[in-house]
């Protein structure tokens, strides 16, 4: 299965380069995949766009998923609704290097 793509705006002139695809997807089927185990499950990504695997990985009451990111509890617009849910908790990795 092939991750990557050729970019679609490429300057005349310049080569062709690569760009990641459906990491995001790959995520949420991995934490699909461990929640189904029974096995807590670490996230660690700054990107919105796993939070439905997330949701989706703690829809039962006896799974847990902590997600790591960048940004501090509270910055992200769905982290109120977030903190409801007591088997997600939100932790946040200060000092880390942009990804």
């Amino acid at each position: 299965m092939g991750t990557f793509r050729t970019a679609r705006e490429t300057d005349p002139g310049e080569p062709e380069r690569a760009m990641q695809k459906m990491v995001d997807g790959l995520i949420v089927a991995d934490s699909l995949r461990y929640s189904l185990e029974g096995k807590p499950t670490v996230l660690v990504s700054d990107d919105d766009d796993v939070l439905p695997g997330l949701l989706a990985a703690t829809a039962r009451p006896t799974r847990s998923m902590i997600w790591l990111r960048k940004r501090t509890p509270g910055q992200s617009c769905n982290d109120q609704w977030l903190a409801s849910h007591s088997n997600i908790e939100i932790c946040h990795a200060p000092g880390w290097p942009t990804w």
